[in-house]
């Protein structure tokens, strides 16, 4: 057994290295040490389990893997490369790792989201009319290319208690199977190429990773957009989620109520003006009072 380096190699481009280590060599091998161990483990056949460890290294860097420990009781390491991780961090947006190597260099994080912002970082599309719910919001600028990938396109923390929304291309269809646990609202994004981006959200706790699906993979779409604003973000009334409390909020409570069969609310707790967990009369007759006293 080999009580010294294994080997080494040449990157051949900006590569981030795992090293996939038997769980039961303890103490991890010092030239291990200055690694990041991931939370992620890699588990085969006799059910052995390996952690990962990982680095980022430059194109042309010379990486020397050291010694499994000598342990005649575990199986050695083995190695895995792919093109460089990397990380964005916003105020509310965390950790963003993207997966769609090809395309992560077009991926950004921005703030103060506006009309006439560029929506992709690999497009000049702009877009022409936003709901008021977005206005002010960090948002990941993706890359349109991105809509090709099938698999999911990446993962972000939250770094608050937030409300996070996703505006996807209405002409994917189905929709993505990781946005079926969204909320659908009323609300939409309008851009400079006549396209029309359907916004559905979902309320997070400060921690809680989010993965980031796939588009659909289709060439006649364009990639979806993310955005995060503090907060659970509601409008008091607002049970259609487009951003504002008006008539048609009244109505569609009051077709909810009376069972009118495809009525669905967007975000029934906005009409729970008596905060009793439960939609009823008294609710409608609040909500028809707000906007009485609103005009």
């Amino acid at each position: 057994m080999f009580t010294e380096s294994l080997g080494t190699f040449t990157a051949g481009a900006d590569i981030t290295v795992y090293v996939a280590i038997d769980s039961r060599v303890n103490p991890i091998p010092a030239w291990l040490e200055s690694w990041e161990k991931t939370d992620s483990q890699i588990t085969s056949t006799s059910n052995l389990t390996f952690k990962l460890y990982k680095n980022n290294f430059k194109s042309g860097a010379e990486v020397t893997l050291g010694m499994n420990g000598g342990n005649g009781d575990n199986t050695n390491y083995f190695v895995l490369a792919k093109p460089e991780e990397k990380i964005l961090n916003g105020k509310l947006i965390k950790n963003l790792l993207v997966y769609d190597s090809e395309n992560a260099a077009d991926w950004s994080i921005q703030s103060n989201f506006a009309n006439n912002t560029q929506i992709f970082g690999d497009r000049d599309l702009t877009c022409t009319s936003i709901p008021s719910i977005l206005e002010g919001s960090e948002y990941i600028r993706t890359a349109c290319d991105s809509k090709l990938y099938k698999d999911d396109l990446a993962e972000m923390t939250a770094g608050a208690d937030m409300t996070v929304f996703v505006a996807i291309d209405t002409r994917v269809t189905p929709l993505p199977e990781w946005l079926k646990d969204w909320t659908e609202t009323d609300s939409s994004i309008s851009t400079s190429n006549d396209v029309t981006m359907k916004i559905y959200s979902k309320y997070v706790k400060s921690n809680d990773k989010l993965i980031l699906g796939t588009d659909g993979g289709l060439v006649e779409s364009v990639n979806y957009a993310v955005f995060a604003k503090e907060g659970n973000i509601a409008v008091r009334g607002d049970v259609n989620m487009d951003g504002k409390f008006d008539i048609a909020d009244v109505v569609l409570l009051q077709k909810w109520i009376l069972a009118v069969p495809d009525t669905k609310l967007a975000n029934w707790k906005a009409a729970d003006l008596y905060e009793d967990g439960r939609l009823d009369v008294f609710d409608l007759s609040l909500i028809k009072r707000m906007l009485v006293e609103k005009s």
